[in-house]
């Protein structure tokens, strides 16, 4: 069992996959019409050679088809331990409630957990905000209303519990 279906159903997992399946077809035919970004980080897309617009939706694009994927693999059925986030917030459990609370304020978007430095930043955005932002993300949870209106309807609060539960909070 994925650990995702811990707090999402099968069918809300599968609709983000294909979610993700088409923002990818989207990014590949990006790629065929313009072959300098092909394979490219987004720092390298923003300097290629694609009308203003256009390139705007390709970082935007290619930023949604990772941290989706990032998303498919920030959980675990059996999420361990980190000594670093016990040092750095005094217990994991004070970690994930400042996570909890910050996830609750946002008005979607993803929540990022980010390393940098071996610090450990906390942002949530959309993704016009997040593309701003120096990131190196090691977990995302997806905020919008979308990602758990299937399974919990409008009790984002919920979701966001259920979510943090099975956080893989060893991968930071």
């Amino acid at each position: 069992m994925n650990a995702m279906h811990k707090f999402l159903s099968e069918e809300a997992v599968s609709l983000h996959r294909e979610y993700l399946n088409t923002l990818k077809l989207k990014y590949s035919v990006f790629e065929k019409s313009y072959k300098d970004i092909a394979g490219k980080s987004v720092n390298k897309i923003k300097t290629a050679r694609v009308d203003r617009e256009t390139k705007k939706e390709i970082i935007k694009t290619k930023i949604d088809i990772e941290l989706h994927n990032l998303f498919f693999s920030s959980f675990s059925e059996n999420p361990r331990s980190n000594s670093r986030l016990r040092d750095a917030y005094g217990s994991e459990q004070a970690f994930l409630y400042g996570v909890y609370r910050l996830a609750l304020k946002s008005d979607g978007g993803f929540l990022v957990i980010s390393k940098n430095r071996n610090k450990i930043d906390i942002i949530c955005g959309r993704l016009e905000q997040l593309e701003k932002l120096d990131l190196t993300p090691c977990l995302a949870l997806d905020l919008e209303e979308h990602a758990y209106f299937l399974d919990y309807g409008f009790s984002r609060e919920e979701y966001i519990k259920n979510a943090l539960s099975s956080l893989d909070i060893s991968k930071l």
